[in-house]
């Protein structure tokens, strides 16, 4: 719904540019504002750049999905979908950007998802591994072992042989 105008926010009895003209500049304002808040809380599809370390690649035909929503004033959360290609060579750490214009108010991000090497095979809990700062400081996404000091780079076997149509999925969060 757009913003009333003209003469509906004049104060009656008042010449247009007249003292009692600050309600309509007032109104303006918080219409703006408004607006702008129902916009916070909407996910937007962003394009993230997603690496393997050790010379790997998602395979070909990988479709990564990325997604992220401003909650309230200082947080950002970002939603990731990997999916893998043919024949996918999961060599080292993935790493994904985060979306441009945001950076992280205190070098943390924090997050969780799951692996599966496999199409419905077993899942297995992954979780960011190192700080980011900027949004071109990718983070990496490691293996989650079963204790929070025991995060493991993903390789061609752990946490499973890797394979067509393996994914990795999860949430990722901070504050700016």
């Amino acid at each position: 719904m757009p913003a009333p105008t003209g003469t509906s926010l004049l104060v009656p009895g008042t010449p247009a540019g007249g003292a009692g003209n600050g309600f309509k500049k007032w109104f303006e304002d918080l219409w703006s504002q408004l607006t702008t808040l129902g916009s916070r809380g909407t996910f937007v599809p962003y394009t993230a750049t997603v690496a393997v370390g050790g010379g790997g690649s998602l395979g070909t035909g990988a479709v990564v999905d990325t997604q992220y929503a401003v909650l309230g004033d200082d947080t950002v959360v970002v939603d990731f979908d990997i999916t893998l290609g043919t024949s996918p060579n999961i060599a080292g750490d993935v790493t994904i950007t985060l979306p441009a214009g945001f950076t992280p108010a205190h070098g943390y991000v924090t997050g969780h998802g799951i692996a599966r090497p496999v199409y419905n095979g077993t899942a297995h809990p992954i979780t960011p591994a190192l700080l980011s700062t900027t949004p071109t400081n990718p983070v990496s996404l490691r293996f989650h072992t079963g204790t929070p000091a025991a995060l493991t780079a993903f390789t061609t076997t752990t946490p499973g042989t890797w394979a067509a149509n393996g994914r990795m999925v999860g949430t990722l969060a901070f504050r700016v």
